[in-house]
C-alpha cells in the first residue's frame, strides 16, 4: 500500500494507497520553487529507492532510502557532476549486483556497485566520439552487473543512453563497447523503456519533438513525415527501430513538451 510521489518541493509517501501523503524529503522545509527536477528509482525485492535531483536551484544530489522512502539519506557523490543530474536506473538484479546507474547532460554516464557508496565513470565511445551529454536511460530486463559471463545472453549485459542530440546508444557488454542504435531529429532523446519479460525484446524510445527518425538494423534513417508524438520502437533488443502509433499507451516517463512516453499494452500497435 506504499506508494511514492515527487514534487519539485519534495518527496511525499502514502502508506495508504494514495488517500494521504505526507512530505519525508526533506524532513524541514520543503525545496525552493523549481527547485530542480525529481527522479525516482525503486530496487525491485527489497526496500532501497534512490532519487535524483537536477542542480537547476537547490544544487544537485543523488539520495538513497533503505526503508522504502521512509527517511533518506545523501550519497557520496565526488566524483559526479551533480548540478547536471538527468536520470537514474538501478539493476534489476540489485539484490545481488547493488549496481546504480546515473547519468548527467555534460558529464557522461556513472555506475556504483556497492549501493552509492562509491562511483566510477563509464566512457561511452562511439566511433571516435566521446559522449557525455545523456538524458534517458535503460537496463535489459535480467541486467547483473556481478554475474561473470559472455553477455551472449543480452538480457543480461544491455544498457540504453538517450542524448541530447537525438541518438540513442548501446552496449551489449555492460558498457564496455557502445554503438549508435538510433538517431533522430537533434532533440532529446528524453525516455527510454525496455519490456520487463526477457523474452520480449521490445525497446521503446521517445525523442523530445517531431519529427523522428527511423532506422533499420540502425544504418539506414529516414525521417517520418506522420506525427507520432515523437515514438519508435525496437523488437531486438535495439536492433530495429520503427515508428508506432501512440495510442493504447500507460504512462511511463513525462518529459516531453505536453507528451509522454508510455508501455504499450499490445506490442505497440
Amino acid at each position: 500500500n506504499i506508494l511514492i510521489a515527487v514534487k519539485y518541493h519534495g518527496i511525499y509517501r502514502s502508506t495508504n494507497s494514495g488517500t494521504s501523503f505526507t512530505r519525508v524529503y526533506p524532513s524541514a522545509a520543503p525545496l525552493s520553487a523549481g527547485g530542480g527536477e525529481m527522479k525516482l528509482a525503486f530496487a525491485p525485492n527489497n526496500s532501497t529507492v534512490f532519487a535524483v535531483i537536477d542542480g537547476t536551484a537547490s544544487g544537485g544530489r543523488v539520495i538513497r532510502s533503505t526503508d522504502n522512502g521512509a527517511t533518506w539519506s545523501g550519497v557520496d557523490t565526488a566524483t559526479i557532476n551533480v548540478n547536471t543530474l538527468e536520470h537514474l536506473a538501478i539493476s534489476p538484479s540489485h539484490t545481488t549486483d547493488s549496481t546504480i546507474f546515473v547519468i548527467t547532460n555534460s558529464g557522461g554516464l556513472f555506475r556504483s556497485t556497492d549501493n552509492g557508496a562509491t562511483w566510477s565513470a563509464v566512457t561511452v565511445t562511439v566511433s571516435s566520439t566521446t559522449y557525455t551529454n545523456f538524458v534517458s536511460l535503460a537496463l535489459s530486463p535480467s541486467y547483473n552487473q556481478a554475474v561473470a559471463n559472455d553477455c551472449s545472453d543480452a538480457a543480461t549485459c544491455t544498457l540504453y543512453l538517450g542524448t541530447a542530440s537525438g541518438l540513442v546508444l548501446r552496449s551489449v557488454n555492460k558498457g564496455t563497447a557502445w554503438s549508435q542504435v538510433f538517431s533522430g531529429s537533434n532533440v532529446n532523446v528524453d525516455a527510454l523503456a525496455v519490456s520487463p519479460a526477457a523474452q520480449d525484446t521490445t525497446v521503446i524510445a521517445g525523442p523530445q519533438s517531431n519529427p523522428i527518425a527511423a532506422a533499420d538494423d540502425g544504418s539506414t534513417f529516414a525521417t517520418s513525415a506522420t506525427y507520432m508524438a515523437g515514438l519508435t520502437d525496437s523488437t531486438g533488443y535495439g536492433d530495429v527501430y520503427q515508428t508506432i502509433s501512440t495510442k493504447d499507451f500507460l504512462l511511463h516517463h513525462s518529459y516531453f513538451t505536453n507528451q509522454s512516453l508510455g508501455m504499450a499494452t499490445n506490442d505497440g500497435v
